[in-house]
């Protein structure tokens, strides 16, 4: 079963007079529960894409349908409420609550979505899913990259969503730690019917993947299987 695709999607970022176009007419879908990998060097609009299909940014022309419901009609506040109930995000920079022990961080989104049915219970399975029980107490401030990335992936699955977006949670990593999240991810796959969208520059976190888009300047350049996939590395290139 499709659960995310988009027809014909185009998108541009305007500042004044300049007009910056960014994605050119991408068609994909995305099947329940599958891990899929976006990968292109850098300026591609991978992570533009995955903000888009994550409901973060609108799409300036194209179709857009996440789990059965296109989106042109939604408003922003329906937008957010698909988000809420609906998705998880995790990113390269963390984006932990400061001042909230790893334990609220966790328990946030179950408050905001004012979710109170055996709250306590999940985060404490979440905590020891993530190996962090040892951490409930401690700020973000106290924990290795590793332990907050653990943390903010713990946050964005609490709430059981149907779909996982990733944009580079590996970037800040050692390969040991990025290992961990990606095997914790794999797992949401398989045991929790979690349907995960990662942009990634690492090949080997892509080969963790069922499938493996790549995009080059703004268009989907090819999407192969995991078995498909190159073995050459898309190479960065910061221009």
């Amino acid at each position: 079963m499709t659960v995310l695709s988009c027809r014909n999607l185009t998108k541009a970022y305007v500042l004044g007079e300049q007009v910056t176009p960014v994605l050119h007419d991408v068609s994909l879908a995305i099947r329940a529960n599958e891990f899929v990998a976006v990968m292109g060097p850098s300026g591609s609009g991978k992570s533009t894409l995955l903000h888009c299909l994550g409901l973060l940014e609108p799409i300036d022309q194209g179709e857009l349908s996440v789990l059965g419901e296109q989106t042109a009609a939604l408003s922003d506040r329906a937008k957010a409420r698909m988000r809420r109930s609906h998705m998880g995000f995790v990113f390269q920079s963390f984006y932990l609550v400061p001042g909230l022990s790893v334990r609220e961080n966790i328990l946030l989104p179950l408050f905001i979505n004012r979710i109170r049915l055996d709250r306590d219970a999940r985060v404490d399975r979440m905590l020891d899913q993530v190996g962090l029980s040892h951490r409930a107490a401690y700020r973000p401030n106290q924990l290795s990259g590793g332990e907050q990335q653990r943390c903010a992936l713990a946050r964005a699955l609490i709430g059981h969503p149907d779909l996982l977006f990733l944009d580079e949670p590996t970037g800040n990593l050692d390969s040991q730690n990025g290992a961990d999240i990606l095997r914790l991810v794999s797992e949401a796959v398989r045991s929790s019917h979690v349907t995960a969208i990662m942009v990634t520059h690492d090949l080997a976190a892509a080969r963790c993947c069922d499938r493996i888009i790549t995009i080059r300047d703004g268009r989907i350049e090819r999407i192969s299987s995991n078995r498909q996939a190159a073995v050459k590395e898309v190479p960065d290139d910061d221009t």
